[in-house]
């Protein structure tokens, strides 16, 4: 199956983000901008110090897990 081609050259062509979300993951492995890696039947993805560098041209923050999340408040139960 042919990819699809737009009838006129200003006419959009539709897209499977997926599929660019994950050329850009290998691109961005090629690059050693991150480590991909296969865990289990999982394929994990790490990024490297150059790579939160890079990324950032293209308006993307990697930030560090704990950096994400914000600290869960504990609850104290009065009696």
């Amino acid at each position: 199956m042919s990819p699809p081609v737009a009838e006129k050259p200003e006419d959009p062509i539709p897209i499977n983000p997926y599929w660019v979300g994950g050329g850009f993951l290998d691109y961005c492995v090629k690059q050693a901008w991150m480590v991909k890696r296969r865990e289990g039947r999982a394929t994990r993805f790490y990024c490297t110090p150059a790579g939160v560098e890079a990324l950032k041209q293209f308006g993307i923050e990697i930030l560090r897990p704990e950096a994400r999340r914000p600290k869960r408040r504990r609850r104290i139960s009065r009696p």
